[in-house]
C-alpha cells in the first residue's frame, strides 16, 4: 500500500515563505522611509495561513498491525518506564 500524499503542509510552507518575503519587503520600505503597511498586513496574513496549514494532527493513528497475534498470545504492550527511575520503583 502506498503512503498517502498530503498537499496541505506543502501549501503551508509556500504561504510561510511568501509571508516572510512580504515582511522583508515591508522592512525594506520602512528603511526607505516610505513604509507600505499593505506588505506588512499581507505578510502577517500569509504567515497565519501558513501556520494554519502546517499544523499537524494529534498523532499517528493507532496501528492494528499484528493485533490478531497479540490477542492469540495474550501479549500486551507495557508502558515504558522512565530510565531515570530506579528499577522496581513506581511513580508517585
Amino acid at each position: 500500500m502506498e503512503p498517502e500524499f498530503n498537499l496541505k503542509p506543502r501549501v503551508g510552507t509556500f504561504f510561510l515563505l511568501v509571508g516572510f518575503g512580504l515582511l522583508l519587503i515591508f522592512l525594506g520600505s520602512e528603511f526607505g522611509r516610505e513604509p507600505n503597511f499593505n506588505f506588512f498586513f499581507m505578510g502577517l496574513g500569509a504567515l497565519f495561513l501558513g501556520l494554519l496549514f502546517r499544523r499537524r494532527p494529534g498523532g499517528p493513528p493507532k496501528s492494528s498491525r499484528f493485533q490478531t497475534l497479540r490477542r492469540i498470545h495474550g501479549l500486551t504492550r507495557k508502558p515504558r518506564q522512565d530510565p531515570r527511575q530506579k528499577a522496581g520503583q513506581q511513580k508517585k
